[in-house]
């Protein structure tokens, strides 16, 4: 440049694709940002319909992906809400049996503690055999 101006390769990127200048990009070469002047040119040697329906498949592929954040997100806080329920729950379990040990310890009779705790069937049976065991 004789005067001193220079221009600068975006600008002289956009004046080739706005002329929609006959020139590709090699396939083989990979400077930075070849790859997104290949994608410009493509897309502005397309049809103003085949535009369009371009740009309706690109909008559609940002709010599918934003569905999956989405769906994932909930399905974390669903999981984690079951599984606190889940541990709740088994502690709770736990301070049954456990004070089930303590009145069979005390000397209340079996039926008793199984009606008064409402224990499963399960934690009676485990209650029984930790009896004879002894």
């Amino acid at each position: 440049m004789r005067d001193g101006t220079y221009i600068s390769f975006d600008w002289a990127l956009k004046r080739l694709l706005r002329d929609k200048a006959n020139f590709g990009v090699l396939e083989d070469a990979n400077a930075p940002g070849l790859q997104e002047a290949r994608q410009k040119l493509l897309f502005a040697r397309m049809s103003r319909d085949e535009q369009i329906a371009y740009r309706r498949y690109i909008d559609d592929r940002v709010i599918l992906a934003d569905q999956i954040v989405t769906a994932r997100g909930e399905g974390k806080l669903e999981g984690f809400a079951e599984g606190r329920a889940e541990g709740i729950e088994a502690g709770r379990a736990a301070a049954r049996m456990e004070n089930a040990r303590s009145l069979k310890a005390n000397g209340v009779p079996l039926d008793v503690i199984v009606k008064s705790l409402s224990l499963s069937d399960d934690e009676a049976n485990l209650l029984k055999r930790e009896d004879t065991a002894k």
